[in-house]
């Protein structure tokens, strides 16, 4: 029996008929599922995609708060009582000849305030408060559909929560489409 043979044995044993009468079946049925749904819809690409535009929006955000502080007056205190005690809690020190993330959190501190907001101007200002607008609210939009389908799903007992996802995964062509469709 080759590999191609064995490999549609499973699939019939997983999705044939009598495949939803065993709760291990369904289980494995979904996350095959969802493996494929992942990988047809380049779920690492969507991933990945997500958290650079999460830190790229980060980065002119925190200019933004650093410039506002300074200009307030409030800066220096800010990072004595905040964010020098919130780094030394949250990573501790750094060893020697490592970087770590402390150390890239402190450089991107560092190139905030070493930024000049002046040299940018009113509509380089205003074109980055506004990409910064648009990155944040594409990550609130994603987090607000799967806090949407957490909800729909916590009342529900795994097995209910499985067949629901699977009657759903199967009424959409895409995830976007299905996280889409949690709004309505």
């Amino acid at each position: 029996m080759g590999v191609r043979a064995r490999l549609e044995a499973f699939e019939e044993g997983l999705f044939g008929p009598d495949a939803h009468t065993k709760p291990l079946r369904r289980v494995a049925r979904i996350l095959i599922l969802a493996l494929r749904g992942f990988v047809r819809d380049a779920g690492f690409h969507h991933a990945s995609a997500l958290a650079f535009d999460t830190v790229l929006a980060l980065v002119p955000l925190l200019v933004i708060i650093i410039g506002t502080l300074r200009g307030l007056g409030a800066y220096d205190q800010f990072v004595e009582t905040t964010i020098e005690p919130w780094i030394a809690q949250t990573f501790g020190p750094s060893p020697d000849g490592v970087v770590t993330l402390r150390d890239a959190f402190l450089q991107v501190i560092d190139l905030g305030e070493h930024a000049d907001l002046e040299a940018l101007g009113f509509v380089g200002f205003v074109v980055l408060l506004y990409l910064v607008l648009i990155l944040l609210t594409t990550v609130e939009t994603t987090l607000n559909r799967m806090y949407v389908l957490r909800k729909v799903l916590s009342p529900l007992n795994p097995v209910d929560s499985m067949e629901f996802l699977l009657e759903k995964v199967k009424a959409t062509d895409s995830n976007d489409e299905f996280l889409a469709s949690m709004n309505s």
